[in-house]
């Protein structure tokens, strides 16, 4: 944990002093992924008794650093990244399904989707109406999508770099647990509240 948190307080680190340097043109930029190691080296202390909050420490740097990455080198903000990411991934994708993978309710996802349409980024097919539709990548939405993943790589490589592959590999088993049992709870506490609301 302490090795990834200072990775990933780096990326953000550098993303914030580029969004700095480049200024409010901040897509006309090029991608930089010449990512450097943090240039403060002050050590992370973390509480070895409490998993959840560093990973949610973790997740925010490293959340934070991936908006303004993609912001910079796209200039589309962090969901309609990831609605973008989404509709790329097994294109056409349809209305039920793209709601579901965003966790959102359909008035944001259907704005975001609306203005990626109105950018000549997405395209959208089928019957009228929001709810019947499919949609699909346009070739510029298609180049936006490939930035996002190439990213995305570049971002995870340099996060899992300098861990040593038994120590990342036993990480993410533990991480894998941590997600699961988080989901039947989320899942544990939806059934209470569906219970106390009859």
């Amino acid at each position: 944990m302490e090795i990834l948190l200072d990775r990933a307080v780096s990326l953000y680190e550098q993303e914030r002093d580029l969004a700095h340097k480049v200024g409010p043109g901040v897509n006309e930029a090029e991608p930089g992924h010449g990512f450097e190691v943090r240039r403060v080296n002050e050590p992370i202390v973390i509480d070895r008794s409490r998993i959840v909050s560093p990973l949610l420490t973790l997740s925010a740097y490293f959340s934070r650093s991936g908006a303004l990455a993609f912001k910079r080198s796209t200039g589309l903000s962090n969901f309609e990244a990831w609605v973008l990411s989404e509709i790329g991934k097994a294109p056409p994708t349809d209305w039920s399904q793209l709601v579901r993978a965003l966790e959102r309710d359909h008035s944001q996802a259907g704005r975001t989707v609306n203005h990626l349409i109105e950018r000549g980024l997405v395209v959208r097919e089928g019957k009228p109406g929001r709810r019947h539709g499919r949609f699909s990548l346009s070739e510029e939405g298609q180049g936006y999508y490939d930035i996002i993943v190439e990213t995305g790589y570049k971002r995870s490589r340099f996060l899992m770099e300098p861990v040593p592959a038994p120590q990342l590999e036993a990480f993410l088993a533990t991480f894998d647990k941590i997600r699961r049992n988080a989901a039947a709870q989320l899942e544990r506490e939806k059934a209470f509240e569906e219970l106390e609301s009859h």
